[in-house]
């Protein structure tokens, strides 16, 4: 893993500024499908890959990022088998479930790496020294709102 500076966001597909509510303290499980990854949990599914992220109606996007940007599964788990129709052509059988998906080099240097966290995505990214952190640009649709939780986190809220 390089070292460096990292920088991490909680994505919550609650109100931002709503009362506190419980939230499944499992980690999403994160599935290959194509390019990206679908990551299911408790109310909605995210869809990721090295372009960004989309959520609960909402999306984050890495602008000027390198869309082919190679993902590495991280942290498989366990293995999920789907069974749809009778056709054995259409089934998915030992598919690995991973907690953490990294993208390699999104932006020269820097990685983006998606988890979970108390049943929330998180993502990090990863800058390796020398890496030129100026060439992030996020940008965020559907959103209601972002503000700094207690903990100086970056949290995103959406009522989608």
């Amino acid at each position: 893993m390089p070292t460096g500076r990292a920088i991490a966001l909680l994505i919550s597909c609650a109100p931002l500024f709503a009362a506190p509510v419980t939230v499944n303290s499992l980690p999403l499980l994160f599935e290959q499908t194509g390019n990206g990854f679908i990551g299911r949990g408790s109310g909605c599914s995210i869809a990721v890959d090295a372009r960004g992220a989309g959520f609960c109606g909402s999306r984050l996007n890495f602008g000027g990022g390198n869309p082919a940007a190679e993902a590495v599964p991280e942290s498989t788990v366990s293995y999920i088998n789907e069974y749809v129709g009778s056709d054995p052509s259409h089934w998915r059988t030992h598919v690995p479930a991973v907690t953490r998906v990294r993208y390699q080099n999104v932006y020269p240097g820097i990685d983006v790496v998606y988890y979970s966290r108390r049943g929330k995505l998180e993502y990090d990214l990863v800058i390796a020294p020398g890496a030129d952190s100026r060439r992030i640009r996020l940008s965020f649709e559907h959103v209601d709102g972002i503000a700094l939780d207690a903990g100086g986190n970056a949290t995103i809220g959406t009522n989608h």
